[in-house]
């Protein structure tokens, strides 16, 4: 009985989980800008705290252009570095 209620439980959070990881991979995707993969949930939040912000920042410039999208959390986020 328990067995069955976890394994349920199991389906359905790694069902939303493979959900989430696949729709904020696509959302910058869709819209033709690059940027680093977003961990479901998390955005980019650990990369961000491991580098910090300004070299996080730096980093993302200097790999996908002036102009990228990331997560925070589940929210999109567009960084341009150089309106122009």
């Amino acid at each position: 009985m328990w067995l069955e209620w976890i394994v349920g439980i199991l389906a359905c959070l790694t069902a939303y989980y493979t959900w989430i990881a696949h729709r904020n991979y696509e959302y910058w995707k869709k819209k033709g800008i690059s940027g680093p993969r977003p961990l479901p949930l998390l955005g980019v939040f650990v990369q961000t705290i491991c580098l910090g912000v300004g070299p996080f920042d730096i980093s993302a410039i200097k790999k996908y252009g002036r102009k990228f999208g990331y997560f925070e959390g589940g929210k999109p986020v567009l960084s341009v570095s150089d309106p122009d």
